[in-house]
């Protein structure tokens, strides 16, 4: 019987993940049929696969569209489920409380964590550039490329509030519910987050940072901390690609050698932050907040 408990928590945990994709397509499908019935009513006399065609041409141009509806709606949904079912409760006791001076230690770890992770995806597009030639295109495709207030809007401000709400908390409260090791809950949510994202690539670095944002969580069972932490990652992150675009200029060597340095002392100084931040205190209660 226990084994059964552990699996039906098992599978509430996956539910959200599961609906978090049905909202991303079906938003996505809402733009598209918009601009198909749009071009209907403008020209009634076309066949509906011209149409079909022209409308997919509209919406590769204003994918960004539907990524912002999918994020508004995930902010209302997931925010509610949260504060009607954990917002409201406190914070377990012996639970660490975060003090203001680790904020500044919060904004430069969602910095380092940029740097690291845009290194990487660099060094394999020197070396592989073909692995991420469909990721790059599907980021233009959906208008993530630039910086436009529709962009800002979506990535840096409503995702880290539907994700977090989401995945740390939600999810990881689930997961928690599977297994007391705290560990292993933090691995099945950060599994999550990476598979919502919806591609091998970006769901490889957000696997790594959702064990980064769950670890953030487990220690002080705030969810707006996590908020600042992902925002942080989110905005820098096409303002750090200009410190290694500008090493493209050097030869591969040395172009190799500096996107190398570069990760390996932001990794460095990134273990100094969560040194600087301490273990999870274990609580003596059930996470709610």
């Amino acid at each position: 019987m226990k084994i059964l408990k552990k699996a039906g928590w098992l599978i509430l945990t996956a539910l959200p993940a599961a609906l978090c994709y049905a909202m991303q397509y079906a938003c996505g499908y809402a733009v598209l049929y918009y601009y198909y019935f749009k071009l209907k009513a403008e020209r009634p006399d076309e066949p509906s696969g011209f149409l079909k065609l022209l409308a997919s041409v509209q919406y590769s141009g204003n994918a960004i569209y539907g990524v912002v509806l999918y994020h508004v709606i995930a902010v209302v949904v997931f925010g509610l489920f949260y504060y009607f079912v954990w917002g409201k409760k406190k914070r377990p006791e012996g639970t660490e409380k975060p003090k203001w001076h680790r904020i500044p230690v919060i904004i430069v770890m969602g910095g380092l964590l940029q740097i690291a992770i845009s290194g990487a995806l660099n060094l394999i597009y020197v070396w592989k550039p073909e692995w991420l030639r469909e990721y790059l295109q599907m980021m233009q495709t959906i208008g993530l490329g630039d910086m436009t207030f529709l962009v800002i809007l979506a990535s840096v401000i409503l995702a880290p509030i539907g994700e977090e709400l989401l995945c740390r908390g939600i999810m990881l409260k689930l997961a928690e519910k599977v297994t007391n090791r705290f560990w292993l809950a933090n691995i099945l949510q950060a599994l999550a987050f990476g598979v919502i994202h919806g591609n091998l690539v970006q769901g490889s670095y957000a696997f790594i940072l959702g064990l980064v944002f769950g670890y953030v969580y487990g220690k002080y069972r705030n969810i707006w901390i996590c908020m600042l932490l992902h925002a942080v990652i989110n905005f820098s992150s096409n303002y750090v690609d200009w410190i290694f675009y500008a090493l493209y200029n050097l030869p591969k060597n040395a172009l190799v050698a500096g996107m190398t340095g570069i990760v390996l002392v932001s990794v460095l100084l990134l273990a100094g932050c969560f040194w600087s931040l301490g273990k999870i205190r274990k609580p003596q209660q059930t996470s709610v907040e």
